[in-house]
């Protein structure tokens, strides 16, 4: 893939699993619903994972600022069940660096996904 401003790249992802299922309370069927009571929508489960980016030495210095970076983490919270895209775009000239860029998301201390990316001058 080649090291220009404009060009993306990533991949798609979907998140599955399911939550530790709660003791059924008192007075509920085993479908967890009260009899003659509407029933009741399953919750909406989340998860805050971590994603990172790993950028080839020597990193993208950022010309306002002259701040080089190698690694760029961000926290973002999804459902479970949903289809996810992990992007990263070259959007500014002085973010095109040629090499392997590794894009990796986290649950916690549990590395989920790594997938790298070569991009060529």
């Amino acid at each position: 893939m080649p090291a220009r401003q404009g060009v993306e790249f990533g991949f798609r992802y979907k998140i599955i699993g399911q939550p530790v299922a709660a003791p059924p309370q008192t007075g509920t069927t085993i479908l967890g619903l009260q009899i003659g009571a509407q029933p009741v929508s399953p919750p909406v489960v989340t998860v805050n994972l971590k994603y990172v980016t790993h950028i080839p030495k020597p990193g993208m210095r950022n010309p306002e600022t002259g701040n080089v970076t190698l690694t760029n983490v961000f926290y973002q919270e999804h459902k479970v069940g949903e289809e996810q895209y992990r992007l990263y775009r070259l959007t500014d000239r002085w973010e095109v660096v040629p090499g392997v860029w590794t894009l990796e998301i986290w649950d916690g201390d549990r590395k989920l996904l790594s997938q790298d990316f070569l991009l060529k001058k």
